[in-house]
């Protein structure tokens, strides 16, 4: 295609930054236990768990859209895999390893460390599928669709897009009439996996059509997706089976910012809220551990007080945004660069 396939889309990096920041404020208002403020949030703002699944729908557009290309390609399957773990992994360890020795040092340790690094899903001592980070159950689902699609990248396009496909759509048939008590066979095979072929689907069209260029369009869909939620809420969308309105929520806005926005108005973008993509994976995995810190000195009593809550969400947030900064100037680059071999070397100067 054209010379615009190469570029960023930063209206999907925006989108990123601000599904990252939806879950951090999400799970901010849920740590004060004020039930007004969490309702608050959840009914009137934007249900925080949408930023999961825009990341989903996200990630298999972004898979994609950079692997279009390769598929069939000599050794890059292998190459796709080590850059992946190379991406995904150092943060999620440090940051488990983190909370995890927080956790032992209370004596609230009650996960499996080794299976939380492995990204194994199992059991919680409550019942709840989830790693000692809670929020890595997200980067469970990821890694089994980076095994997925790195398996297809082995095939001509058309055969890699037919097995990612079948794959995923066999998965959660099984999961639907099979069912299982084993935590990876159940967490494996839930509709919410359909998310990342979404984002292959939308990556497809875009390859096809590029971007069209309908400002309002993009608009329309920027608006019914917001109102999607509220809409099915109350029953004026009605319920079927395999539905999530959230997951429809997820398609229509990355479609709309793949393929609709202008690349005249992607230039416009704001720096700050590129930026804030730029750190969005940082932020998803360094909030809980920030917002738990802040919750262990922040003493007042929240339940009853909307005001005392509102200062510790703006405090959460924003201290979480700053941690985020750091983390991914300080650790994540600087790693994952040296560890997929992108990391720039010193010139030698001739003598």
């Amino acid at each position: 295609m054209a010379l615009e396939d190469t570029k960023t889309i930063n209206s999907l990096q925006v989108l990123r930054g601000l599904a990252a920041l939806a879950v951090t404020a999400g799970h901010t208002f849920a740590f004060t236990d004020n039930a007004g403020l969490v309702a608050f949030f959840d009914d009137f703002v934007l249900p925080y768990t949408f930023g999961v699944d825009a990341f989903f729908v996200i990630s298999g557009f972004i898979m994609y859209y950079t692997s279009r290309e390769k598929f069939g390609a000599p050794g890059y399957p292998l190459n796709f895999f080590r850059k992946r773990i190379a991406r995904i992994a150092p943060m999620y360890w440090l940051c488990t390893l983190v909370i995890g020795t927080i956790y032992l040092a209370f004596g609230q340790l009650d996960g499996d460390i080794v299976k939380s690094l492995l990204f194994i899903p199992y059991y919680a001592p409550d019942g709840h599928i989830y790693p000692v980070l809670g929020v890595g159950w997200t980067l469970n689902y990821e890694m089994l669709f980076y095994f997925i699609f790195g398996l297809s990248l082995f095939f001509r396009p058309a055969l890699a897009i037919a097995f990612v496909t079948t794959t995923i759509s066999a998965l959660v048939v099984l999961g639907y009439f099979i069912g299982s008590d084993n935590p990876v066979t159940w967490a494996w095979t839930r509709p919410i996996i359909m998310e990342f072929l979404f984002g292959v689907f939308i990556g497809i069209a875009y390859h096809k059509w590029g971007k069209t260029g309908n400002i309002w369009l993009a608009l329309m869909l920027l608006a019914l997706s917001i109102a999607i939620v509220p809409l099915t809420g109350y029953g004026i969308i009605p319920t079927i089976a395999f539905y999530d309105p959230r997951a429809l929520q997820a398609v229509l806005l990355v479609f709309a910012c793949a393929s609709l926005i202008p690349w005249s108005w992607e230039s416009r973008t704001p720096a700050f809220l590129i930026y804030l993509g730029n750190i969005s994976y940082a932020l998803y995995l360094v909030h809980p551990i920030v917002v738990r810190a802040l919750k262990a000195v922040f003493k007042f009593d929240m339940p009853n007080s909307d005001v005392l809550g509102a200062i510790f969400i703006m405090l959460g947030i924003t201290a979480s945004i700053v941690a985020a900064h750091f983390m991914h100037n300080y650790f994540e680059k600087p790693v994952t660069a040296w560890l997929s071999g992108t990391r720039k070397r010193p010139i030698v100067q001739p003598t």
